[in-house]
């Protein structure tokens, strides 16, 4: 019983030791988690036997080998009984296939059977391979087969056997005597396996209390360790039962277990200490991250953390306790540590979020903003003692100065400037405070003079947070830690080195720079390393075991007397002995495949010519914990600079057909000596081989000398011909000679006469040079002589009803003649205003538009639209009509049936317009007439506003190309309000006080009517693209005028002048018709229906603002007035003021009241009668009463049918014929219409 209580007292004794196990388990690739034996492989990696498959781990990976019944030379089984190595280094697995099998290469294995299963695997006394059968009998391995050996063998040999812990094939152990002595000495525990270390030390693997150190003393052996399963520690043991134990190459302990898998225990254990809440070992610290670590000058250890407060740990392998913070009760932020300090008078300090404590004695002292005078700020991050023992702290808002002599706060010159900053850190060099900000980089304060420098981004920084600074006192160099790296400055703080993570920093945010000897220690985001202060080589030491995590915390780490060094986390504590972390280790082996093929050293590996592209994996063999970069390699003959090793297979592409040779360095060593070579050779190609150029030469050679001599032979055979050939050939020159002398003289007079025309060319040229004033001048030319005739010629082809194809054409050619006319205003536009457009949509709506060209040219537009959804803003009128005016040059010159393809795509903010077509007419004529066409010149016009440029993509086919730049909008602006309404909701009032104008458009052309109409102050602009809306808005309020734009004649659109005719009884309405392009049919439609005026873009907004809105407010102005002109007896006084419009009105109102009931008379007659064309006449009773004279005959009428119905003398008939209507079926329904009953119904009623 003694021994159970010594085993309990060192157990104790033990959870404050370093001792972290990484354990391989079936996650990490292991075929089972319960493990037989082990055994080193010569190059460092180790085999591992389980009850379910034979594996080899070399550090990164696991491969795995089982029994197949189909391959002869697979392993014999799949549960591992032992593995041992002859002094030949082979491979013997006993399994439980009844065979003895010998590992010979990758996945080959040689199987020997045997007359009775074997049981036991052992090695004599020279290191020769032995075997027991289950028959007791021995064999050896020799010759290349198994043979039996003398049965003296056995009594030998079962010296060095120990029973295993399945009690299935007793193991060979070298100590087996050793192993009996300790179960011996140690009876309580059922110990399974033993191993020896170089230094005497011994470990036991037990049944159920898992691994014991043993340390002889004084002839006996004592605990001095015990690891077991601990489900708190995350590098614990995962099983108690310990199978195996095992010292690799590297003298590593592997402890083999049943269901827990293989853990390994790192030779440089002692490096790593880690201290975490744990219910048993750390009871009281909490479940948080470590936000503050101090040590005093005793050796203790002080611990901040985020929200629970301070605690304290007097000697290592006591336990940390809490630290009442007194004031803590009142105010919680007490607690919320940010930092903590050890005077040299001993005192500790603690920065909270609620202000400053001092600990002295035992005793406590509080420092609040506010209340102790020249406190600065509560949040205290960082202090620091001078020479003078001035504490200086700084605070997120400034620095404070505490006297340790008078212990009293003490202001500083400048002190209220440094309240701007939020000061995360605070070094001392000399009389120079060196503040570390949260975002002005680092601030140099001078203690004498008050004066204030600043280092930040601009001056080398790799950012202005700033979380640490670090002043060597030897060389004077200023290191900083930044959110982006470390930048290190000279005396004269001129930058002198950047190290980012390309450079091998764990992550670019370093929070500490801690020196130790010629390293400067840092804590990062995602580790710990170190870096050389001469040759600033990093040290990346995250993939170390025993870390609380890769992530640690912002001013969470210190420094003890001892040189160690402390760093926190969000899960505990790690103390590290820098010296002993760094100490050199045996280079390793290092594993190369090439292709997944094993590449062996001091062995060529070759591949064919066509595997040039190769998958290269290098990483090192073995279970020591290297840092991440400590070796680097590089491929001579590709490239020549050290790299780090991949952490992944690195594809090596195209490589040249030569030899190559990997070398891996150390970067540990000060020589940086090269520890691997291997290499590898991609063979040339047979074209490439010597014995192949050598055959190429000589059959080349042999076939230049066959075809020289061929050669020879024709040029004498030529030779001949030729000479045949020149002797009739000079004949026949003289005869030319002659003919040429003779034409000369017919030349020379021709040039003459040449010349002549020349002179009279260039006298003409002179006259004709300014081809834009003989074009302008041409078009007013035209203009004012066939514009008129083509008017009056109109007029009588109508009298005639001459045959309408004719007057077809006739019309094409007025409307081309107007046009001219009206795109001339392209000049007069006024200033560029950009409105917002989803440019997809609107391709779209201009590819519909572009549709019915078919119909009308008889050619075809193919609109390809690549534009993805993007708002744009952009002068879309101007964009509209130049592209409508191009395309027409274009269908001027193209046949029937032929297409042009237009193709839309953007580019940097640029929209793109291809035009092709394969018309050779079109080709012909753009080259030569295009600055002729007036289209042309005002395409050209309204480009340069839209600063977009034409190219010419070909000189061979019509091929054009446009760019126009867009400004990019995120989203849609919209349609900006003031004066602009979309879809007037019911009863919503429109304004008194403005005009009111309705406008119908598409919804397309939205955009383009804004920009015409917008931005009239006294108008509100109510917009609809709805017939529907139209009607509603026309019945339900008063509106001044009504715009239409360039809307299609259509069911619908006459519709709407059915309703707005319904309404002329209730309100005046103007109606405006704006068109993009001149239309004589369907302008005389519309003047018909009782459209006011007509606009033809282009147009400027000071000819708009005349014709729309000026004509408006007059006619607003002057509705009542306008109606004196019904009566029938006027004053002389009023008569001579009228004008000439308002008389010739006046006239045609006498004609109608007077002759209204004649049948024979018409709007026709009327006209003649007035001298007027029809034209003339519908806009002059439309400027005066609002309705077409048509409908005010039709009017008077109904009003006289009316009358006589309800007089009841005459039938329906004789009042239709008595009113001038000829149909009495016309008459019923013109009736009806107007009054909403029938004549017979009328006349009943």
């Amino acid at each position: 019983m003694r021994w159970f209580f010594i085993f309990f007292l060192f157990s104790c004794l033990s959870w404050g030791q370093n001792v972290h196990f990484k354990t391989i388990t079936t996650k990490e690739g292991l075929s089972n988690n319960s493990i037989n034996c082990i055994a080193n492989h010569p190059d460092g990696a180790v085999w591992i036997g389980t009850w379910d498959g034979l594996n080899l781990f070399d550090g990164k990976q696991v491969k795995v080998y089982k029994h197949d019944p189909k391959n002869p030379n697979s392993i014999g089984g799949n549960d591992i009984y032992a593995l041992l190595r002859d002094k030949e280094d082979r491979l013997w697995i006993l399994s439980d296939g009844k065979q003895i099998s010998l590992w010979i290469k990758d996945d080959v294995f040689q199987n020997y059977s045997f007359s009775s299963e074997p049981r036991v695997l052992s090695l004599d006394e020279q290191g020769n391979i032995l075997v027991q059968l289950e028959s007791k009998k021995w064999f050896t391995f020799r010759g290349g087969q198994f043979v039996s050996v003398d049965a003296r063998y056995s009594g030998d040999m079962a010296d060095h056997l120990v029973e295993d812990a399945r009690k299935k094939s007793p193991q060979y152990y070298v100590q087996a005597s050793l192993l009996e002595n300790i179960r011996e000495q140690f009876p309580e525990f059922i110990i399974n396996a033993i191993a020896t270390e170089a230094n005497g030390n011994t470990w036991i693997g037990t049944k159920s209390q898992g691994v014991f150190l043993l340390r002889a003393i004084e002839g006996e052996y004592k605990i001095i360790e015990n690891h077991k399963v601990d489900p708190q520690h995350p590098y614990s043991l995962l099983s108690n039962e310990v199978m195996v134990l095992h010292i690799d190459k590297f003298d590593n302990i592997w402890v083999g277990t049943k269901d827990g898998g293989v853990s390994i225990l790192p030779t440089n254990k002692a490096s790593l200490d880690y201290v975490f809440s744990h219910s048993e070992r750390q009871p009281h610290l909490p479940h948080e991250t470590i936000r503050a670590i101090a040590v005093d000058k005793l050796g203790g250890r002080w611990i901040g953390y985020y929200t629970q407060g301070v605690f304290y740990q007097k000697k290592r392998n006591e336990p940390f306790v809490p630290v009442v913070i007194e004031e803590y009760k009142e105010n919680k932020d007490w607690n919320r540590v940010r930092s903590l300090y050890s005077d040299s008078h001993g005192n500790i300090w603690i920065g909270t979020y609620a202000g400053v404590v001092k600990i002295e004695q035992g005793k406590q002292e509080f420092f609040q903003e506010g209340i102790t005078k020249h406190f600065i700020s509560n949040r205290t991050y960082a202090f620091a003692e001078d020479i003078n023992h001035y504490l200086w702290m700084g605070s997120w808002g400034g620095v404070s100065k505490y006297n340790a002599l008078t212990k009293k706060f003490e202001p500083f010159v400048n002190q209220d400037k440094l309240k701007q900053y939020h000061i995360r850190h605070i070094s001392i060099q000399d009389n120079l405070l060196i503040l570390a900000t949260e975002e002005h980089g680092v601030v140099f304060y001078d203690c004498r003079s008050g004066e204030i420098n600043i280092i930040n981004q601009e001056k080398g920084l790799l950012g202005n947070s700033v979380f640490s600074t670090y002043a060597d006192a030897f060389t004077g160099d200023l290191w900083v830690a930044t959110l982006g790296g470390i930048s290190v400055f000279d005396t004269d703080y001129e930058l002198k080195k950047q190290i980012r993570e390309e450079d091998g920093l764990p992550s670019h945010l370093v929070y500490s720079l801690t020196p130790s000897q010629d390293d400067v220690w840092i804590s990062t985001t995602k580790g710990i390393a170190s870096i050389d202060k001469h040759t600033y080589n990093v040290l990346n030491f995250s993939n170390y075991i025993g870390w609380q995590g890769l992530e640690f915390s912002e001013g969470a780490y210190s420094q003890s007397k001892k040189g160690f060094l402390l760093y926190g986390g969000n899960k505990g504590l790690n103390i590290i002995d820098p010296g002993h972390l760094r100490n050199d280790q045996k280079a390793p082996e290092f594993r190369v495949l090439l292709n997944e093929r094993i590449a062996e050293e001091g062995k060529v590996s070759f591949f064919d010519p066509d595997e040039n592209k190769l998958r290269l994996t290098l990483y090192p063999i073995g279970f020591n914990q290297y840092p991440i970069n400590q070796f680097e390699y590089r491929i001579v003959g590709l490239f020549d600079d050290w790299r780090v090793l991949p952490q992944k297979e690195v594809n090596l592409d195209d490589l040249d057909h030569k030899r190559y040779q990997i070398e891996i360095r150390d970067t540990v060593q000060k020589d940086k000596r090269i520890v691997y070579m291997i290499a590898f050779e991609i063979e040339k190609p047979f074209f490439l081989q010597p014995y192949f150029v050598i055959l190429f030469v000589i059959a080349g050679g042999m076939i230049v000398l066959w075809r020289v001599r061929i050669k020879q032979r024709k040029m004498r055979k030529r030779e001949i011909e030729l000479k045949k050939q020149v002797r009739d050939r000079t004949k026949e020159v003289e005869a030319q000679k002659r003919h040429l002398a003779n034409k000369n003289e017919q030349l020379s007079i021709l040039n003459q006469e040449i010349q002549q025309q020349k002179g009279e060319l260039l006298n003409l040229h002179s006259k004709l040079k300014n081809d834009d004033i003989e074009m302008e001048n041409f078009r007013i030319f035209l203009l004012s002589r066939i514009k008129k005739p083509i008017v009056n010629t109109l007029g009588i082809l109508e009298e005639l009803n001459v045959e309408t194809t004719q007057k077809e054409e006739l019309i094409k050619v007025y409307d081309m003649v107007r046009e001219w006319n009206y795109i001339e205003q392209v000049k007069d536009f006024d200033t560029i205003e950009l409105v917002s457009v989803e440019m997809t949509s609107f391709i779209e709506h201009l590819k519909e538009e572009w549709g019915a060209i078919k119909e009308k040219y008889g050619v075809e537009v193919v609109v390809c639209n690549e534009v993805d959804a993007q708002w744009v803003e952009v002068d879309l009128l101007r964009f509209k009509l130049c592209l409508r005016y191009l395309l027409y040059e274009c269908y001027k010159y193209l046949e029937d049936n032929q297409q042009i393809t237009v193709r839309f795509y953007m580019k940097n903010n640029v929209l793109y317009i291809d035009l092709d077509s394969v018309s050779h007419t079109l080709f012909a004529f753009w080259n030569d007439n295009r600055n002729f066409s007036p289209y042309y010149r005002a395409f050209e016009t309204l480009l340069q506003n839209l600063n977009g440029t034409l190219m010419i993509n070909s000189q061979s086919v019509f091929s054009l190309g446009i760019s126009i730049p867009l400004v990019p909008l995120e989203e849609n602006k919209g349609i900006e309000k003031g004066n602009w309404n979309e879809f007037l909701e019911e009863l919503q009032v429109l304004p008194k006080d403005k005009n009111n104008i309705l406008v119908y458009a598409k919804e397309e052309d939205k955009a383009i009517v804004k920009q015409l109409l917008a931005g009239q102050e006294d108008t509100n602009l109510v917009y609809n693209h709805s017939v529907s809306r139209v009607v509603g808005n026309i019945e339900h309020y008063k509106y001044d005028a009504l715009v239409l734009y360039n809307i299609e004649m259509s069911d619908r659109t006459l519709s709407l002048f059915a309703q707005i005719k319904k309404q002329a009884q209730k309100q005046r309405l103007l109606i405006f018709y704006i068109a993009e392009t001149v239309d004589y049919f369907v302008q005389e439609q519309l003047s018909q229906l009782g459209v006011s005026d007509f606009i033809h873009l282009p147009v400027g907004k000071t000819t708009l603002d005349n014709m729309v809105f000026k004509r408006i407010r007059y006619d607003k102005e002057n509705k009542e007035s306008n109606t004196v002109l019904w009566k029938a007896n006027l004053t002389e006084d009023v008569i001579v003021n009228l004008s000439p419009n308002e008389r010739l009105f006046r006239k045609g109102m006498e004609m109608m009241n007077a002759r209204f009931s004649d049948a024979s008379f018409s709007v026709d007659q009327l006209t003649v009668e007035l001298g007027i064309s029809k034209m003339k006449c519908y806009r002059l009773f439309k400027e005066f009463v609002e309705q077409s004279p048509l409908e005010i005959l039709i009017e008077m009428r109904l009003q006289k049918a009316k009358v006589l119905i309800e007089k009841g003398d005459l039938t329906i008939s004789e009042v239709c014929f008595e009113c001038g209507f000829n149909d009495p079926k016309y008459f019923s329904k013109s009736f009806k219409k107007r009054f909403e009953h029938s004549p017979s119904h009328f006349k009943n009623d």
